[in-house]
């Protein structure tokens, strides 16, 4: 999936990712964001050339943490971080 600013400049899922990634080792340092993982990437729906792409992610806010915490980080199209909120996703089972 990719979207395109008004610049043509192409937002895809991952530089949307790198930059939830960023954001938080820029909020909390490398030691506060242990083993980042990115659980899903989407858009908001329908997708329109102004979507938001929507990173679910997590880590360990510690090294002695025994449980990830789990963010949803709306993101808009230029890069620019909207939205962080904290969810209570699990992993999902394997079959």
């Amino acid at each position: 999936m990719k979207l395109v600013n008004s610049n043509k400049e192409i937002m895809d899922g991952r530089k949307a990712s790198r930059t939830a990634r960023d954001y938080f080792y820029e909020i909390h340092g490398e030691q506060g964001v242990i083993a980042f993982r990115i659980e899903n990437v989407s858009t908001e729906e329908p997708v329109l050339e102004e979507s938001r792409w929507i990173i679910e992610c997590s880590f360990y806010p510690s090294i002695s943490a025994r449980e990830r915490d789990y963010y949803k980080v709306k993101i808009s199209k230029t890069g620019e971080v909207l939205h962080v909120e904290r969810i209570s996703l699990k992993p999902k089972e394997f079959l």
